[in-house]
Formats: structure tokens, sequence, C-alpha cells
């Protein structure tokens, strides 16, 4: 009796140096300790386990409770679910694997990689190993190399087509374009979205304010890595907080050219307050990404109880790579126009902005009368002897009328102030040892009365 009892301290002393192998009909199971409980209808593995199916999935884990009859495999600790035929990667914390029905299922937040260039985040996740497709009805992330990003509430991918379908889908492509689906597709392969009632926000609009909130719906939506096209659409830079939106562009189709940063209309309606007031067969404009293109930029509508209502749609063109120019004609209901008009140039030895607008009044309560603005700053860089730098600044603002500016809101870069205006002229020189400035300059405050309007001063 003590021999045997010997013989059986020997056999768990040699075991516990040695990793167990269990080769059954499911699996090929490896781990540091393997018990056996019921029969062996039961088995459990613990102290890090190292698992292969029999469709060459491979499953590594702190431990494992599998259930012969029932075949259901639980997997603890540091999951992680190699399927290289497929190449996908999956990992969580807990994993439970039904044989019967060839499915890998968890209910803990959930990571994996999918060609090695999709990236999965999920607190649940499905994975269908004979239908290969992977599922969740949560809230679910994926994001790729190329800096596109995707929500949904619930998707399925099938691993064959690359396909996903999701619901409430928000997708952020590499052009920082955020588009919004209740139900889409996505093939992660060509990077194509399909969906219907989509919504396309803008992020970087330029057009005139920070304010601005460009935006683009319709009953439905294609879009690649190069274009997007949506049906039955409506563009505004209104508020989302406006019910109606003041003015909004409608077209059977809009399509926008993420190469060319170009928005682009077919059968096209400018509409104010959903109400139609000018159709377009074509049209056309930069989107609100561009910092420098020619073309039509976003129009602008003003409602006022002195000016009545007013339509402003501006032009830009680009003359050249030192020199542009902006046109803005504003139509009033009382038929009047204004123009305004702003040119740049840039040199290497000097640089001019000029801002001018005219504004006829062509209303029959009024007699007509001609008002207008005119402003220019210039900077010129002199070569005198002597002098290492040396410039003569300019700056010259006048207006027609003290209340024109604010009475038609015109907005100009080169003034801050809608009563206050600044001329002057300065020269500048220095060189190592010498500094030398002298300016003149005239204050015009609109608000006050002409004998005491104009503050000048002499610098020297």
């Amino acid at each position: 009796m003590k021999n045997k009892n010997l013989i059986i301290i020997i056999n768990l002393i040699f075991l516990s140096f040695f990793n167990f192998q269990v080769i059954s009909e499911e699996f090929d199971f490896k781990s540091s300790e393997i018990i056996f409980l019921e029969n062996g209808n039961k088995i459990k593995g613990i102290n890090g386990i190292d698992l292969v199916t029999n469709n060459k999935i491979r499953i590594t884990g702190d431990q494992f409770d599998y259930d012969k009859i029932s075949q259901i495999l639980n997997v603890k600790g540091d999951v992680i679910v190699y399927d290289e035929v497929n190449k996908i990667i999956l990992k969580s914390n807990e994993f439970i694997y039904l044989k019967k029905k060839e499915t890998i299922h968890t209910k803990t937040k959930t990571t994996a990689e999918i060609d090695k260039e999709y990236f999965l985040e999920s607190n649940e996740l499905t994975y269908n190993i004979s239908e290969k497709k992977i599922f969740s009805k949560k809230k679910t992330d994926i994001s790729d190399l190329n800096g596109n990003i995707s929500s949904m509430s619930k998707f399925n991918f099938s691993t064959i087509t690359k396909l996903l379908n999701a619901d409430n889908l928000n997708y952020i492509d590499a052009s920082s374009s955020k588009i919004f689906v209740k139900k889409g597709i996505i093939n992660l392969v060509t990077k194509e979205i399909a969906g219907k009632d989509p919504v396309v926000n803008f992020e970087n609009s330029t057009f005139g304010s920070v304010e601005n909130q460009p935006r683009l719906k319709g009953n439905s939506i294609y879009s690649n890595q190069k274009k997007t096209n949506v049906k039955k659409a409506t563009f505004t830079t209104c508020k989302k907080t406006d019910d109606c939106p003041p003015w909004t562009l409608s077209a059977s189709e809009i399509s926008h050219d993420k190469k060319k940063q170009t928005i682009y209309y077919k059968d096209a309606w400018l509409r104010l307050y959903d109400y139609p007031i000018f159709y377009f067969p074509k049209f056309f404009h930069p989107d609100p990404t561009v910092k420098r293109q020619s073309g039509f930029l976003m129009p602008r509508i003003n409602d006022s109880n002195l000016t009545g209502t007013s339509f402003n749609i501006p032009y830009f063109n680009a003359i050249s790579a030192n020199k542009d120019m902006t046109l803005s004609p504003t139509f009033f209901s009382n038929e009047s126009l204004l123009l305004q008009t702003e040119f740049r140039e840039v040199n290497k030895s000097n640089n001019h902005n000029l801002d001018f607008s005219f504004f006829s009044d062509s209303s029959k309560s009024s007699k007509r009368e001609t008002k207008s603005h005119f402003f220019t700053s210039s900077s010129f860089q002199l070569d005198m002897d002597n002098f290492e730098s040396s410039n003569i600044n300019i700056n010259l603002q006048n207006v027609s009328n003290d209340t024109f500016l604010k009475a038609y809101k015109l907005k100009s870069p080169l003034i801050e102030s809608e009563t206050l205006l600044h001329s002057f002229i300065e020269f500048n020189s220095s060189n190592d040892e010498t500094s030398f400035n002298i300016s003149s300059e005239v204050y015009e405050d609109l608000s006050k009365n002409k004998s005491d309007r104009y503050l000048s001063l002499i610098h020297i």
C-alpha cells in the first residue's frame, strides 16, 4: 500500500513540470493543468491554455471550460482568437464558442483586426465561422489605415464580400466629411458607402464665418474615395437650429468631387425660406474646405427692417498664384443693387489689398442715390543704401455716408469698426545702429459731428 501511494506521488510531481496535451474530436487542448470532471464529459484547463479547433481556429487565454455533451467552450482571461484563413484576430476577456453552431460570442469589450487593415471595437460581438460573418447589436466603432472612421448602433459584416451593413451609421472619411445614414452599406475594400436619408456635414468651413454649418441632405447617397453623389438633395450653411434654413440650394442631384474640392448641382433651385427664387440647370462652387479656388461662394441672405430682404452671391476669381479678386453683388427686394469688390496682390517687395463698393438705390420710395466705400492697404519694401530694412505702409479708408457700412452690414478685412475709420502713411527704416520712423495718421469717428469727428496724429 505504501509503494502504491509513493508511485502516485511521483507521478503527480512528474506531471507538474510538463504541459498537458489532450486531443479530442473537437479540439486540440494544451494547458499547464487539465482537469477532467463528470466521467470526462467536462474538461477544465487553467494556468494558461492554447487550443485549436478542427476548423483551424486557434484560441489562447488563461483558462477554459469545455462541455463535451453541449459542445460549448468557455475561455476566460486575455483571450485571443486567431483565424489565419480569414485573417481575423479577436481579443476580449471572455469568449464562448458554440461548436454545434460554429459561432464565437462575447458579451464584454471586444476588439478585432481584419485583414491587418480594419480595426473594430464593440461591447458585444458574434463571429459565425461557418457563415463567415461578424455582427453585433451594440454600438461599434471601425477604423482603417487610411484614416476612415465609422460608428454604428449595430452591424453585420461578411468576411467574403467585405460588405458591412449598419444601422445609424456615422462615417468620417479621410477628407473629414461626416456622412450619416439611418441604414447604410460600406465596402471596406473599395471604401464605397451607400445608404438612405443621408446627412453630409462639412467640418472646415471657409464660407465667411465660423457660425456657418455647411451640410448636405438627400434621399439616397453613394460615396467613394473620389466622389459623393446625393439624390434629391439640398445644401445650406445655415445653422442646424433653424427648422427652416433661410436659404438652401436644392437639386435633383448634388455631387461632391473630393479631389477637385468642388460641389456640382444638376437642376438646382435657390430657395429662400423654402420658396424657389432662381433656377440653375447646372451650378457649382468650391466645397467648404477650399481656401483658394475660382468659383461661386456660398450665398448669404439678410432680412432687415431698414433695407428689406437681400441676397448676396459672391464669386471668387483666383487670377494667379499671387492675385485674386472677389465680386460680391447683393440684390435687394426693392430692385436696388450693391456691388462690392475685393482685390488682393502679394509680391516679394510689395503687397496690396483693395476693397470698394457702389450702391445704387432705385427704390420708388426714395430718390436715386449712389453710395460707396473705398478701402485700400499697401506695403512697399524699399532698397536703400546703408539700411538693412526700409518700407512704406499706406492705409486709406473713406465712405460716402456715415451709416452706409452699418445699414448694409458691409464686411471688410480692412476695417475693425463700422464707425471708426483709420487712414495713415508711415515710413520705417533701420540698420544695426539706427532706427527711424515717421507717420501721419487720421482717425474719423462716423458717430460724431463733422466738427469733432477727426483726430490727426504725427509721429517721428
